[in-house]
């Protein structure tokens, strides 16, 4: 029953893959969140009935030259061999720095193999930090995320109405900062 679950959803997904190439959209997010604290699925299973039918997701992007981009927050640690190379990834979206998935480490881990998108904690730093911290935590999540291989800095989720404008603009100037390039300036 789990695997005529996951193969229908593939099979619409690959649909979808289709639609999106066609459209020219380079990089296609694939996946799904199923993980807090820890995976919300045993390892043995992630790998038995998820890594087949991610990976031919996968394939398919890759055949049509695009970019594919797993996703999920939470605590990936347990998986995440299985998560970003059983599934043949190009890329980590939705990278939870509160719940365990230190970008440092990820780079250790990834070698370059693998583009690391997030780290900016939108749950907690973003959303309830001064705009002193947003500022601090950006330049920590860029230096952690610099050399051997891609980093892509951004919300570990999304940068939802919650999130205050003075932090969002703290984040963005920091990054700005970072790189020598004007600051955006609020009206």
């Amino acid at each position: 029953m789990a695997r005529q679950h996951f193969a229908l959803a593939t099979q619409r997904t690959l649909t979808l893959i289709d639609q999106y190439v066609a459209l020219g959209i380079d990089q296609i997010g694939i996946g799904g969140d199923f993980s807090g604290t820890c995976p919300l699925i045993s390892p043995k299973s992630y790998r038995q009935f998820i890594v087949p039918e991610v990976r031919r997701l996968s394939r398919r992007i890759h055949e049509a030259n695009r970019v594919a981009v797993n996703a999920s927050d939470g605590n990936l640690w347990p998986v995440l061999d299985d998560f970003l190379f059983g599934c043949e990834v190009d890329g980590y979206l939705e990278i939870d720095m509160h719940a365990g998935m230190d970008m440092g480490r990820l780079k250790g881990v990834c070698r370059g193999r693998i583009a690391l998108y997030g780290n900016l904690d939108c749950g907690n730093t973003l959303s309830f930090g001064t705009p002193e911290a947003v500022a601090t935590h950006v330049t920590d999540c860029l230096e952690a995320g610099m050399g051997d291989g891609g980093h892509i800095l951004c919300a570990s989720n999304a940068i939802t109405s919650g999130i205050p404008m003075e932090n969002y603009v703290a984040a963005v100037n920091a990054y700005k900062d970072a790189f020598c390039l004007p600051k955006l300036r609020v009206q």
